[in-house]
């Protein structure tokens, strides 16, 4: 059957007949995976011309071969082919409304949520009306599970070409997909962190304003206070960190952060506020041990160069009197 599919979408009209004729004669437990195969046909031409054909089967009265070509239609056109199941779902036989269910919930087209939502509206059968918002419900879930898995294989990806790409090229497939699509805050931190990295912070911050704008999140706030950081601008570095705190106090990487904010700052009880908060996250964390030193060394700074308090003097005078105050007081 993958044979004769490929050769109809090569447009030979022969292959089309044995198709249909090799539908007609599969048996039942077959059929719905050959109405997948057969659904795979993208091309208009060889769709136009087994249409007219798979409409009649599905108005046939063996209920699994009319449902396996009504699937197909569903595949090509949604808007369309979702009478046919409309139908099977109001029907008398269990059978047809269980193999009706069968091939929607295997339809994971978004489009098909959108026409059941619309035929749920207008429905006036009980029992359809009672079914359509379960299959509308494990229409969304399916959608949400494969936005899912691409979005985690995307990552996993891009995240295993990071070791490999370099720098540059990295940045130039982002910025291309952020030309394509810039309302997405997820490249919107991805740029901004591959902008600060090739040594462009001003960019940087323009796209991860962007990013807070559509959505704050703890990478995009301390990305942008690292961009104000490079940039000679600690105050507005510090308040970019104190959000990424206020947004998610357990946050190790935003306490880090904003402690050597303050630190670089002067603000050495600040510093060493927050990161006693961090350490516990990550008791040996190489950053939060590098801090600690850092704040270590700016205290025993600190309190080198504060002024010493005055020795108690050895003659009987008062402390606060200095040596012409003496001599004045001894002319008296």
């Amino acid at each position: 059957m993958h044979a004769a599919v490929a050769l109809v979408r090569l447009g030979d009209p022969a292959a089309a007949k044995k198709l249909l004729a090799d539908l007609d004669t599969l048996p039942a437990e077959w059929l719905p995976a050959a109405a997948r195969v057969i659904a795979c046909i993208e091309e208009s031409k060889p769709c136009a011309l087994l249409e007219p054909e798979l409409a009649a089967r599905s108005r046939s009265d063996d209920v699994e071969q009319a449902l396996a070509a009504a699937s197909i239609l569903l595949a090509w056109d949604p808007e369309r082919g979702f009478f046919r199941f409309l139908d099977a779902l109001a029907a008398s036989s269990v059978r047809e409304r269980d193999l009706a269910e069968e091939y929607l919930t295997r339809n994971r087209a978004p489009e098909l949520t959108w026409v059941m939502r619309r035929a749920l509206a207008r429905e006036g059968r009980a029992f359809t009306r009672d079914r359509l918002p379960w299959l509308m419900a494990l229409g969304v879930a399916a959608t949400l599970l494969r936005i899912a898995t691409l979005a985690w294989l995307a990552e996993s990806h891009a995240s295993r070409a990071a070791a490999t790409v370099s720098p540059v090229a990295r940045r130039a497939l982002l910025e291309r997909a952020w030309d394509e699509n810039s309302r997405s805050p997820d490249h919107a931190v991805a740029l901004g962190a591959v902008r600060l990295e090739t040594g462009d912070a001003a960019g940087a911050e323009r796209v991860l304003l962007t990013s807070v704008a559509l959505r704050p999140s703890i990478a995009a706030l301390i990305a942008l206070g690292q961009a104000r950081s490079t940039l000679g601008e600690p105050a507005a570095a510090r308040r970019a960190f104190e959000r990424a705190v206020a947004l998610a106090p357990t946050s190790f990487r935003a306490h880090v952060s904003l402690a050597s904010a303050l630190l670089a700052a002067g603000d050495l009880d600040g510093a060493e506020r927050h990161l006693a908060v961090a350490r516990p996250f990550y008791p040996h964390h190489p950053r939060s041990d590098e801090l600690a030193e850092r704040l270590r060394h700016a205290r025993f700074a600190s309190e080198a160069s504060a002024p010493s308090a005055e020795p108690e003097p050895r003659s009987g005078r008062p402390p606060s009197l200095s040596r012409v105050q003496v001599h004045e007081r001894g002319q008296e």
